[in-house]
């Protein structure tokens, strides 16, 4: 997807679950997809971010939140899960008024928001990777189809990033991670099937002036005074 600068939304490629957002798609085939960029529905101007995950797309208009595509796990927050979504619906409180200025999708059907300063997050959360103190155990009895807080991040957050089973984010000097920890994606200092979080935890040697963080598929970067760790 691209965003022009008169904030209208273009998007191309597959559209088996409607993640292209112009209304056509989602039966699970490659009928609609698209090799050129097509419009989004009612996406035409005053647009100021988006973001694409694996079969899900976002876009931040006019301060509102509105999301389309699959939605398995809740991922697009509106109340619901289940089918897809063909155009943009928003994101259930997360209206004009409510003061989105970043969002990110993570690869396995989860989707995390800075909203007036603090972490949301919605959809799959069978690692706890929605940071609200719940799930963890890999079944999908704690995901969630709207937004729920991040615990501990309620201010101060500036930059958010959503992994394969995990989520980052920087808050004030401090960078913190939480969800899946098989590998060690979160930076604490431990690994494996038992060392998962459904809370943040704080990145280890990582204190200050963290200007960027991104996470990925099962490891985590992040961007420093010193360069990148």
């Amino acid at each position: 997807c691209s965003l022009d600068s008169f904030g209208a939304v273009k998007c191309w490629g597959s559209n088996a679950y409607g993640q292209l957002g112009n209304g056509h798609g989602g039966d699970g085939s490659d009928n609609f997809d698209s090799t050129v960029p097509v419009g989004v529905v009612g996406l035409g101007s005053g647009v100021t971010k988006i973001a694409v995950g694996t079969l899900s797309t976002c876009a931040i208009q006019n301060g509102a939140l509105k999301c389309w595509g699959g939605n398995f796990e809740g991922t697009l927050g509106i109340g619901v899960s289940g089918s897809p979504v063909l155009t943009p619906t928003q994101v259930v409180g997360l209206d004009e008024n409510s003061g989105v200025t970043d969002v990110s999708l993570g690869g396995s059907g989860h989707t995390c928001a800075i909203v007036n300063g603090g972490a949301k997050c919605w959809g799959r959360n069978g690692s706890g990777q929605l940071g609200n103190g719940q799930g963890g155990d890999s079944s999908n009895d704690y995901d969630s189809n709207v937004p729920v807080d991040v615990v501990g991040l309620e201010t101060d957050v500036y930059a958010i990033s959503t992994g394969g089973f995990h989520t980052c984010a920087i808050q004030g000097t401090t960078t913190k991670c939480w969800g899946n920890n098989l590998l060690g994606q979160l930076g604490n200092g431990s690994h494996g099937p038992l060392a998962h979080s459904s809370v943040p935890v704080q990145v280890l040697d990582i204190d200050l002036n963290s200007y960027g963080i991104s996470a990925g598929g099962q490891f985590s970067c992040a961007y420093l005074d010193s360069g990148a760790k």
